[in-house]
């Protein structure tokens, strides 16, 4: 696994490593959601109704690319250490 690499530079906004435990609340909220307008007839909500995205841990994501990097002395570098997964 050491030569892996990442196919696109793309990261999450954020220092935190993993929002998969947000992922799964705001998703069991859903369902719960989703499972009382079934039973009551009303109208299913949607995802975003339900939850607010942007409370998210990792708020969405962005593209980086070597010219981000080259304020950095060695910036070649830096990008291919981000490269690796």
């Amino acid at each position: 696994m050491s030569r892996s690499k990442r196919k696109t530079p793309i990261y999450g906004i954020s220092t935190s490593e993993s929002d998969d435990w947000w992922k799964r609340k705001a998703n069991r909220k859903h369902r719960h959601r989703v499972k009382e307008a079934l039973a009551t007839g009303e109208e299913i909500p949607l995802v975003r109704e339900t939850s607010d995205v942007y409370g998210s841990p990792k708020d969405g994501k962005q593209y980086r690319t070597l010219k981000d990097y080259e304020f950095f002395e060695d910036a070649e570098e830096r990008f291919d250490k981000e490269m690796r997964k």
